[in-house]
């Protein structure tokens, strides 16, 4: 899709996108240089930041990989970085919530799509609040994002999750693998690989 995109001509120039993420983008990146604001300083360089910000924006300045660069999408865009830290995590880590960050992206360096490649942790057994009947709840995580959604009138991107057989046996005779991506082999467990999405990546008003 995003090759016939770039087949019309079309590379996001003049487009502004915001990226929330787990820390810093390093915009000194060969694919990134220029094009990269870190609107938060407040933690460090993060890979998972960087790697996502070439996903969206990366423009190789020459054929690096088997004789084609690692294009991201909008190769002519330009994206703020912020963390997706609140004022709760920490001394120092910004007076904004995370929920709160498009509407600062829009507001005042007039991004029209925020991404959000991140989300929070659930699962049978994780050592979180969020358990297993996170998933699939319309919570007030959910909530935020949808009223930030409306108020801001900006695109706001969610990933679904890493979280697709985050879940035990119902009847405990398979325990959490707590590994994505190793599929179970019993037959004990019910749709293990659906019904996993949770809090706010099932928000009505995010893509």
């Amino acid at each position: 899709g995003v090759n016939i995109l770039h087949g019309l001509g079309l590379f996001g120039n003049g487009v502004r996108l915001c990226e929330i993420d787990g820390g810093q983008v390093r915009g000194t990146h060969e694919s990134l240089t220029g094009r990269v604001t870190n609107v938060e300083t407040n933690v460090s360089i993060n890979d998972h930041s960087t790697h996502v910000c070439g996903t969206m924006i990366a423009q190789p300045p020459a054929a690096t990989v088997n004789g084609a660069g690692a294009q991201g999408m909008a190769t002519q865009a330009t994206v703020f970085s912020y963390n997706f830290f609140g004022p709760g995590d920490g001394p120092g880590l910004g007076p904004l919530q995370p929920e709160e960050k498009p509407g600062d992206a829009k507001a005042n360096h007039l991004c029209i799509v925020c991404n959000n490649s991140w989300g929070y942790v659930g699962g049978a057994g994780q050592s979180t609040v969020f358990d297993e009947i996170v998933f699939g709840d319309y919570d007030f995580f959910s909530n935020a994002w949808d009223q930030a959604a409306i108020d801001t009138k900006i695109v706001i991107c969610k990933a679904s999750g890493n979280d697709r057989n985050d879940s035990a046996a119902p009847d405990g005779s398979v325990p959490y693998d707590g590994h994505d991506g190793t599929l179970f082999t019993t037959l004990v467990l019910f749709s293990p690989y659906y019904d996993c999405m949770s809090n706010w990546a099932c928000s009505k008003n995010v893509l």
